[in-house]
């Protein structure tokens, strides 16, 4: 039996290496490949009119074909993961629950060193004589994302059949986020990564030794596994996949869940994966130190919004707490946007410390809405969910295959993301400088845009409150009694 020490051992290791993965592997890759040239070895920080010049990025050009190469190979990942997605999903559902842990049991140790082992690889150059930089970064980040959704998936299994500790979930999330912290405090050591590539190392090498620890308990035998995953043919797998798509779609609210899954994704990969970047332009204001605190405290205080969210919940219900959230989010982009035009408005001039310590205060709360948004997402989810089962009268709630659709129109706008997000900061570095009010430009534009498109979206189309909710929430109870379902 998997005892609950080591399921909770498996899951920070887990959560440990995907934290400073996501924090930090889209830094490694523009520094390294997106914003190249010739770079002075002892250039120390600059200043142009009391703005900070982050070494990292001056006296280099550009290399608008490294995004290219990445724009096509982000593309065509996506157009995999989403036809094997399908396809696994579909076969997936006919095991039993019960099996489901005990065939990922086994599988435990080798998924969790093949993780180590792609985090290890990332922070080291990807120049290979065969390959562009882009398509190594692309395969490497596509093999090590598949892992650790087959890791993640094994420990969620086995904290559904058992107890969950909420205390296990807090030391996780300070587990991680020390990570994050020391990782930021070893990457910014100037013109130096090998402190930043020993740390990571070590990490993967100790993940590698725990995931081990964790699944030397396997099962003595392999007969109670139940009977095989149904190998169906995948023609008519993603027939089937393609109907369920079109008839779920018909659904008012299922569109605007889509498009608000799309905005998550993009918003949410800029705050986390480009978030080292944009503070790593402050570093004349900020001093490193403090950088990695920021750090710390965007992964640590969303743990205790739970509480608030509940609360406000019961208060205004789900409808409006996420009106209130976009509403927040498009404030903060405006401000964002006040701050790229501080030398342009004469009633908000600040001063280039002002600005810069303006800049990095937005980034956190930014992070911080961002974060809250993708809580509450759960919650419309569920409700998404019991919406389709109750109008197309579904045997069983399809939670897995709405899930499957929402993440993946969401990593499709990631990789949008990731490119378009990459060309702008190519674009605001023109001039050998990076400056804190022109990075503001890169979060704020977005964010502001997209969430009043999305709050006007949301408040006029999205349908799942008042009567037409609590039809839906009586439908599910009378089905949960085994009574007639509601049409």
């Amino acid at each position: 039996m998997f005892s609950a020490k080591r399921k909770d051992v498996a899951e920070a290791l887990i959560g440990f290496l995907h934290a400073i993965f996501t924090s930090f592997y889209v830094d490694v890759f523009i520094g390294q490949y997106v914003l190249v040239g010739d770079r002075d070895e002892n250039m120390g920080p600059t200043h142009d009119n009391g703005n900070h010049i982050d070494r990292t990025i001056s006296s280099r050009r550009s290399d608008g074909g490294a995004i290219w190469y990445l724009a096509l190979t982000q593309l065509l990942y996506f157009f995999l993961l989403l036809k094997n997605s399908v396809i696994f999903r579909q076969h997936a559902s006919t095991a039993t629950f019960s099996s489901f842990p005990l065939r990922r049991l086994s599988s435990l140790p080798v998924c969790g060193t093949l993780l180590s082992f792609c985090f290890a690889l990332m922070w080291f150059p990807l120049d290979l004589p065969f390959l562009n930089a882009a398509t190594s970064f692309t395969l490497l980040t596509a093999a090590y994302q598949a892992l650790f959704a087959r890791c993640r998936k094994f420990v969620d299994a086995l904290s559904r059949s058992s107890l969950r500790r909420p205390e296990g979930n807090i030391a996780c999330t300070l587990f991680a986020a020390v990570g994050v912290a020391v990782a930021c405090w070893l990457h910014g050591i100037p013109n130096n990564p090998q402190p930043m590539r020993c740390f990571t190392t070590f990490c993967a090498v100790s993940g590698a030794v725990g995931f081990f620890a964790c699944g030397r308990q396997k099962s003595h035998s392999n007969s109670c596994f139940g009977t095989d995953i149904t190998e169906g043919d995948d023609g008519d797998v993603l027939q089937e996949a393609v109907w369920f798509v079109q008839q779920t779609m018909l659904r008012s609210s299922m569109k605007v869940a889509l498009l608000l899954w799309m905005f998550q994704g993009y918003n949410g990969l800029i705050a986390t994966s480009f978030i080292s970047v944009f503070l790593t332009a402050c570093h004349d204001t900020i001093p490193l130190p403090l950088r990695g605190l920021l750090l710390f405290i965007v992964f640590v205080l969303p743990q205790g919004t739970d509480t608030v969210l509940a609360s406000f919940k019961r208060v205004v219900g789900k409808k409006r707490l996420v009106a209130l959230l976009l509403a927040l989010l498009a404030f903060i982009g405006f401000l964002f946007i006040l701050v790229a035009l501080r030398d342009h408005l004469f009633i908000l001039h600040m001063s280039p410390t002002a600005s810069t310590l303006s800049f990095a205060v937005l980034l956190v709360m930014h992070r911080l809405m961002i974060d809250t948004l993708s809580r509450v997402q759960s919650w419309v989810l569920r409700d998404v969910v019991e919406e389709d089962t109750v109008i197309f009268c579904r045997p069983k709630p399809m939670t897995a295959n709405v899930q499957l659709l929402l993440d993946s129109a969401s990593q499709l706008v990631q990789c949008v993301a990731l490119v378009l997000t990459s060309l702008h900061l190519v674009s605001v570095s023109s001039g050998k400088s990076v400056k804190p009010f022109k990075a503001a430009w890169v979060v704020g534009c977005p964010t502001l845009v997209m969430s009043v498109v999305m709050l006007l979206i949301w408040v006029r189309w999205y349908n799942l409150e008042g009567s037409h909710l609590q039809f839906v929430k009586m439908a599910m109870r009378k089905r949960a009694d085994g009574s007639d379902p509601v049409v």
